[in-house]
């Protein structure tokens, strides 16, 4: 009997080995481990690791809804309902319905609550949100593209960043990047080409100013900017904006000559519109106050602009946005 006994241990063990090895690398596969989720070429900061179900794959919910346009109409343990334009999306954890502006649909596979975040079925989502997906399986990421094909860009820094476009214009793209440059504007224009966009608004140069950044050298960059998109994607529409002025001292740094600095640069700027033949919008007057200051009306710091008061900048855009 031994000399059966023997081989059938070392199947079992062998059959063991090959079930816990392969439980392992469902928990561990290092390419799940290594999927990422990029908007429009951005890769999304995810707070919890995703969950793989079947063909479905998790996320948090906010994570992927927020920069998606969305926004939390409420929240708790078990249950969130997030909102984006006339739609609006309801689940709960451990169920597969989803609650859609007052219908029910079913998920392929349930909510899942893990490590403090709502989990949610990441292709469902962000196409009710709108959004285009897409798997590259070269770099193991799930692509979604919002905008539609060409979409309208906003491009700046902090100003751009803090406007909640989707309010007023639901297809545009925010590329708003708090405390950005010049250069580093530079640094990721090819994640805004590559979209080829109808339309372009820059408003960019208060970081510049603030750093202390010569006026020639924000021009150059502009330019080079500039050229870069028209080679690219010639089809783009380039608007260039103005920049607001500096309101109350921060940090003993005087917006008085600060705003010397920002004027002439306005002005540089729509010159170099005018040499490029591209268009250019005055916003930065907009906001000042009679002695050429950001006005205290539409800043609570002298730098940043109310949420309540970008109606104006959106009324000075709003032709170029619906023409395109």
């Amino acid at each position: 009997m031994s000399k059966y006994i023997y081989p059938l241990i070392i199947i079992l063990l062998t059959a063991t080995l090959t079930i816990t090895l392969f439980n392992n690398y469902k928990k561990e596969n290092p390419s799940q481990k290594q999927t990422k989720i990029s908007i429009n070429g951005e890769n999304l900061s995810i707070s919890a690791p995703l969950i793989f179900e079947g063909d479905n794959i998790l996320a948090p919910i906010e994570d992927v809804a927020k920069p998606l346009g969305a926004v939390i109409k409420s929240k708790n343990q078990n249950n969130i309902s997030i909102a984006k334009g006339s739609t609006v999306l309801e689940f709960t954890s451990g169920s597969k319905e989803v609650g859609v502006s007052g219908k029910i649909e079913m998920l392929p596979v349930s909510i899942i609550k893990s490590k403090g975040s709502i989990m949610v079925p990441v292709r469902y989502l962000a196409e009710k949100l709108g959004a285009d997906v897409a798997w590259d399986a070269h770099s193991k990421s799930i692509l979604l593209t919002i905008g539609g094909k060409n979409p309208i860009v906003f491009f700046g820094d902090s100003l751009t960043e803090n406007f909640d476009l989707n309010k007023y214009f639901p297809e545009v793209i925010n590329k708003g990047k708090s405390g950005d440059t010049t250069f580093g504007a530079l640094g990721r224009l090819d994640k805004v080409i590559m979209v080829k966009p109808k339309a372009l608004f820059i408003m960019l140069g208060t970081n510049d100013v603030w750093r202390g950044f010569s006026e020639d050298i924000t021009l150059a960059n502009y330019r080079h900017i500039i050229n870069i998109v028209k080679i690219a994607s010639p089809k783009t529409q380039i608007i260039i904006q103005s920049l607001p002025p500096f309101g109350i001292k921060v940090h003993n740094f005087d917006p008085n000559t600060a705003n010397t600095k920002i004027s002439s640069l306005n002005k540089g700027l729509q010159s170099l519109a005018k040499e490029l033949n591209i268009k250019f919008v005055d916003i930065g007057s907009l906001y000042k106050d009679k002695d050429g200051m950001l006005d205290t009306t539409h800043t609570s710091d002298g730098i940043h602009i109310k949420l309540s008061s970008y109606h104006k900048w959106v009324n000075a855009i709003k032709k170029y946005v619906i023409s395109n």
